[in-house]
């Protein structure tokens, strides 16, 4: 019975770094994304102002917006379902 919680205990251990990591990657992965959204609104504002780039960056925020809201919207569904 001993060795079964001790290898319960391994298992867990090992999901949790897994799941660790992956959080770790998806935290640096929209980290690199904001960064280059950032990047690439510097850019826009400091070179010529057009129409069409503003209508292309305001869909763009618009897109990430509504991205954001439902992802976070989904995972607190998952979380209520699972526990």
């Amino acid at each position: 019975m001993k060795e079964y919680f001790i290898s319960l205990q391994n298992e867990i251990g090992f999901y949790y770094n897994i799941a660790k990591y992956f959080i770790y990657f998806c935290i640096g992965a929209l980290s690199l994304f904001l960064l280059n959204y950032f990047l690439r609104i510097f850019n826009f504002l400091f070179s010529k102002f057009s129409k069409e780039k503003l209508i292309s960056h305001l869909n763009l925020t618009l897109k990430f917006l509504i991205f954001a809201v439902v992802s976070i919207l989904l995972g607190k569904l998952i979380i209520y379902f699972i526990f």
